[in-house]
């Protein structure tokens, strides 16, 4: 009977608890196990006390942790009294209560202990009318027996956890008295500034292994004019390492020009990247020098070449292998030479494949290529790009501000699917909205789920902080619909709440079955969320 208790009723339900927040882990199990408890001995309550005590029920601290059913009045004092009296052995007791719905009642008692000075006491309560049968006692030893150490470990996990959720509130208001208007934070924010960071021999600093892996291999083609591709999802800082290849080349004195080749419209690529010539179309009143033109012996930097329309990918094939651009509206060619770097958020020979980019173009510009992992995957640079954005908002504003120790720990705990970019735009909210010179946790999680609803972007939703913008064909019927915008709104909600489901059952006001029940209809993954 144990061993089932434990296979079909306890451990479904364990799966559950454990997306519960660690401080509150064990008073959802406890409700969630005395409630199997009751339906499986077929028992009219069940009551989980805790007792701080170490030397047994003589002179323990107890109280109700969590209770499932209809408890008579004056329930803990009769029950709590008859425990004391029965010493530290479990066992069975009958007691009678003055309450009209259980004139009398048998408990069934198990005492656990889940530390030196901590024990669990579970009851078992029938009414009179409902006697339990005889081996129910000794069933009911075994089960929870069986799952002692599962009891132990989740009563542990939630008792350290509240103590550090403590000790963080503390820290915070300790943080707190250290905004005095006579505090000078300047020098501590100085020393933080160049902690934990190393210089790069092209100039950028890191502490990541796989970063400086990447910046080594760069630095070994820096000097000379090969082609640089530079690969990495949006917001990783390709635009900034293209920059610095450059002021650590041969054409660091010359000129550096950059486009978003995604910025701009078919009809505007060409005559920024080549020029044009007075008169050549309406709105031309007179010269002007294009990209190439005026980078004439330094660098082209095309970021996200990848967007390049096709016709425009031929030119630019053109420009390379003759060194020369045509403007618009002119017929004589103009000599340039350029070293190029792109770079891509998309895998460009995939494009090659699917007939989107020209094959000989990627050749050209790919002489070297590099990836740069995202911010999740060198979380040791976390702290050293914190305080340089942080140094530069000084700079600026002339205020010395520095996170709390707890508001950085989210920092850098938080997956940052905007990489670099977002991150640095959280600081810069977060250290503009703070009043104080110590910025806390707080601030920094109200400017982090307004920055994570405005990064979160699909090809059928976007999500912003007041609204879901959900985008359905109309040829859809009325319940693909309804479960295309139910699915839009289950994302978009665990994406906001980092996958934690208590709070987004919270945040939809459902209960978490029905959470459960959407995750496995709509077959939502967790890489949908845990971007």
């Amino acid at each position: 009977m144990a061993a089932e208790f434990r296979t079909t009723i306890l451990s479904p339900n364990l799966e559950e608890y454990r997306s519960v927040e660690d401080v509150r882990r064990f008073a959802v199990f406890s409700k969630m196990l005395l409630g199997s408890l009751r339906d499986h001995y077929s028992a009219d309550f069940t009551v989980m006390l805790h007792s701080e005590s170490p030397n047994g029920f003589s002179s323990f601290k107890s109280k109700v942790i969590s209770s499932v059913g209809v408890l008579p009045d004056g329930f803990e004092d009769q029950v709590l009294n008859r425990v004391k009296k029965n010493g530290n052995t479990p066992g069975t007791f009958a007691g009678k209560f003055d309450h009209v719905a259980f004139p009398e009642a048998e408990c069934f008692v198990q005492r656990l202990s889940v530390t030196e000075r901590d024990s669990v006491l579970f009851l078992l309560g029938f009414e009179s009318v409902n006697p339990p049968t005889g081996e129910t006692g000794q069933q009911f030893a075994e089960s929870l027996e069986k799952i002692q150490s599962e009891i132990s470990d989740i009563f542990l996990i939630s008792q350290q956890a509240q103590k550090i959720e403590d000790l963080r509130l503390q820290l915070e208001a300790a943080e707190d008295q250290l905004d005095s208007p006579g505090l000078d934070l300047s020098r501590g924010i100085e020393q933080l500034e160049v902690s934990g960071e190393s210089e790069s021999v092209i100039g950028v600093n890191t502490c990541s292994p796989l970063m400086k892996s990447v910046l080594n291999q760069i630095s070994k083609i820096g000097l000379s004019d090969l082609s640089l591709l530079i690969r990495g999802e949006v917001g990783t800082g390709k635009a900034f390492l293209a920059r610095k290849v450059h002021d650590h080349s041969n054409q660091k004195d010359s000129p550096f020009e950059m486009i978003s080749c995604g910025a701009l419209t078919p009809s505007l690529v060409e005559g920024e990247l080549f020029g044009w010539k007075k008169g050549a179309f309406s709105g031309a009143d007179e010269d002007r020098p294009g990209l190439f033109e005026r980078a004439n012996g330094g660098t082209v930097f095309l970021d996200e070449v990848s967007e390049l329309p096709q016709e425009i990918q031929q030119k630019l094939l053109r420009v390379i292998q003759e060194n020369e651009v045509r403007p618009i509206g002119s017929s004589d060619p103009v000599a340039v030479e350029c070293r190029i770097i792109s770079s891509s958020c998309k895998d460009l020979m995939e494009l090659v494949h699917q007939g989107e980019f020209r094959e000989d173009l990627y050749y050209r510009l790919s002489g070297f290529q590099c990836e740069v992992p995202p911010l999740r995957e060198r979380s040791e640079d976390m702290q050293a790009l914190i305080n340089g954005f942080l140094f530069e908002l000084r700079n600026e504003h002339g205020i010395s501000k520095r996170f709390s120790e707890s508001a950085s720990q989210e920092l850098c705990s938080f997956p940052w699917p905007g990489n670099i970019q977002q991150l640095k735009n959280v600081v810069q909210q977060a250290y503009l909205m703070s009043e104080k010179r110590v910025v806390a946790r707080k601030v920094v999680l109200s400017v982090m789920q307004d920055s994570t609803a405005d990064a979160l972007m699909s090809e059928k939703f976007a999500v912003t902080p007041e609204e879901i913008c959900i985008r359905i064909p109309r040829t859809e019927g009325f319940n693909e619909i309804v479960s295309e915008v139910e699915r839009a709104v289950i994302v978009s909600a665990m994406q906001q709440n980092r996958g934690n489901k208590s709070r987004v059952t919270k945040q939809l006001k459902i209960p978490r079955q029905t959470l459960y029940n959407k995750l496995e209809r709509f077959s939502i993954s967790e890489d949908e969320w845990n971007l």
